[in-house]
């Protein structure tokens, strides 16, 4: 799931032509944590996938199956 997810945060960014740099200013992480849930590697929590989805302009279930 965290995949999933990870790769749907990627492709939201991607769409809009965020960087990682970018969409991370935005949480308040890094660039590579962004990596990192993009890849898996770290599992987002509710909360800041609840930012993510409002800083990608996508629904919140659009990073889920």
């Amino acid at each position: 799931m965290d995949n999933f997810i990870g790769s749907k945060i990627r492709e939201a960014r991607e769409l809009i032509s965020f960087s990682r740099e970018q969409v991370g200013r935005k949480l308040g992480v890094s660039q590579q944590q962004i990596a990192r849930y993009e890849s898996g590697e770290n599992k987002i929590s509710a909360d800041k996938l609840a930012i993510v989805s409002i800083i990608l302009h996508q629904p919140i279930d659009f990073f889920y199956p």
